[in-house]
């Protein structure tokens, strides 16, 4: 329709020029200066918009898109950047790339991506062009090292009209200095852990202390009264006094067995009973809290209260509860 008005005022412009050359009628040179003005204007913004297509067209031909892309990207100094195509063709890599990579100047161009990674040991995180392609879904982060440096990996699917895989696009950037603040945090993490372990070893040893003062002080109580029985000649006196000692003994050997189950290292999930564990805490507490004057008591409800969780892990915990409820 628009070239049907084009040529009708074209052909307008031409009739007027002829009448104006044998009438000399001012008005139909005025006409067809007009007319022939309105073509020349739709011939130009035609020209600017086919030139405007054309660059922006996404069915170019390779050879303007790699110009395009040498262009915007070849010399972009801090994104490296590898177009791959639909079969896994590698279609375009800026320098930064090659740097990075010791890559010779378009020594990749049109090798398959598969080749490249083979050539590259640090790019074996892709797998493969197929195992890329099974996830073009989504975009995939990768994270590799060289030498002292980290470097993120990101690689996004082209799709035709939203829908057709159509290639993908890798840009990798460096990303040392957040691995650095990472590997400084999980070291963190573990001097926490370490110090809380600590801790925790050192309320162990002070309850074990406790403990065994008693049983222990039981049992020098009862050596002396049978000495003293042997020299009085108490001889019958003797064996309730060495019946004392082997009970204060016994106590001493269950509370060894009662640490040992208690601070031993399970990190395995499993079904126990709450109000168990809790008996066994409060026997390792207590004399340590009756030491210094606390008292310590518990009551519950009636019934079982059976959880599933690790068990070492409800230990500590409730004993650093009471280690600060007793400071």
């Amino acid at each position: 329709m628009q070239r049907v008005s084009v040529f009708l005022t074209f052909a307008l412009c031409v009739l007027a020029a002829i009448f104006y050359y044998e009438s000399a009628d001012l008005k139909f040179m005025i006409l067809s200066v007009f007319a022939g003005a309105i073509c020349v204007i739709y011939l130009f913004f035609k020209g600017e918009n086919t030139a405007q297509s054309e660059a922006f067209s996404p069915h170019k031909s390779d050879k303007s898109q790699n110009a395009f892309l040498n262009h915007a990207l070849a010399k972009t100094p801090d994104l490296a950047f590898l177009l791959v195509g639909k079969g896994g063709e590698i279609e375009f890599i800026n320098k930064r790339f090659e740097q990075i990579f010791k890559l010779k100047s378009k020594s990749a161009y049109g090798i398959n991506l598969d080749d490249l990674i083979a050539q590259i040991p640090s790019l074996s995180v892709f797998e493969s062009f197929e195992a890329l392609r099974r996830n073009s879904a989504r975009t995939q982060n990768f994270t590799i090292k060289m030498q002292n440096l980290y470097f993120r990996l990101v690689v996004s699917s082209i799709l035709h009209s939203g829908k057709e895989f159509d290639g993908f696009i890798v840009t990798l950037s460096d990303a040392t200095h957040e691995k650095m603040l990472e590997l400084a945090s999980l070291e963190r993490e573990r001097m926490l852990a370490i110090n809380a372990k600590s801790a925790l070893l050192g309320e162990m040893i002070s309850s074990i202390s406790h403990q065994q003062r008693q049983p222990l002080s039981a049992i020098l109580l009862s050596l002396d009264e049978i000495g003293e029985c042997v020299q009085d000649g108490r001889i019958d006196e003797i064996y309730a006094h060495t019946a004392r000692a082997k009970r204060a003994a016994n106590l001493m050997n269950e509370t060894i067995a009662a640490f040992r189950n208690f601070y031993r290292q399970d990190d395995k999930t499993g079904k126990f009973e709450l109000k168990e564990l809790i008996g066994e805490l409060i026997f390792i507490v207590k004399a340590q809290m009756n030491t210094n004057a606390i008292a310590l008591k518990f009551t519950s409800d009636e019934g079982e209260f059976k959880i599933q969780s690790v068990a070492s892990y409800i230990r500590q915990i409730m004993l650093s509860l009471l280690a600060n409820a007793e400071d």
